[in-house]
């Protein structure tokens, strides 16, 4: 479980870090513009000067190594495999809008991400049905959805809707 926390002082771009789980810089700089978040206004400025986030670098220092498994590597097949994590905004910030919680859907193949702001958690369904079914009307086939089993996807609708599919 990852708890962030957003800290007031700190500038538009570390404040952005921060609540979209400590996600690295150049994603937020494409997001920013292409303008995929409403409000998302960072200057330009500040993706110039050199970001440092403490947070990540005590988190990178005390990752252990490990052999590498036999699980399955990552997939190089655009939008076979999704996951998806739903985080909370941190209890000092109620987001825009009243949004409390985001919700990140990755694809494992491209890398891309969709990112949906959300009221409550068990708004995510909702999001999860309608990309879903994007996708597979432009023709994409999904093999695999998960997610860190937070509780948000524990439901009939999805698991229904999914098992159509």
């Amino acid at each position: 479980m990852a708890m962030t926390t957003v800290n007031a002082d700190a500038n538009a771009l570390m404040r952005w870090h921060e609540r979209l789980g400590h996600l690295h810089v150049a994603a937020i700089k494409h997001m920013v513009d292409n303008g995929t978040v409403a409000g998302m206004e960072i200057p330009a400025a500040l993706f110039k000067k050199k970001f440092t986030c403490l947070s990540c670098m005590s988190a990178k220092r005390k990752r252990m190594s490990y052999k590498a498994s036999a699980a399955e590597k990552r997939t190089k097949i655009n939008y076979e495999r999704l996951a998806s994590d739903t985080c909370d905004m941190g209890k000092f910030h109620p987001g825009l809008g009243r949004m409390r919680y985001f919700q990140l859907i990755h694809d494992e193949g491209s890398r891309y991400k969709w990112y949906f702001p959300l009221k409550s958690k068990g708004d995510a369904n909702a999001n999860t049905i309608k990309l879903t079914t994007e996708l597979l009307a432009v023709g994409h086939r999904i093999k695999s959805f998960t997610s860190d089993g937070g509780g948000e996807f524990v439901n009939t609708e999805l698991k229904l809707f999914m098992e159509a599919r």
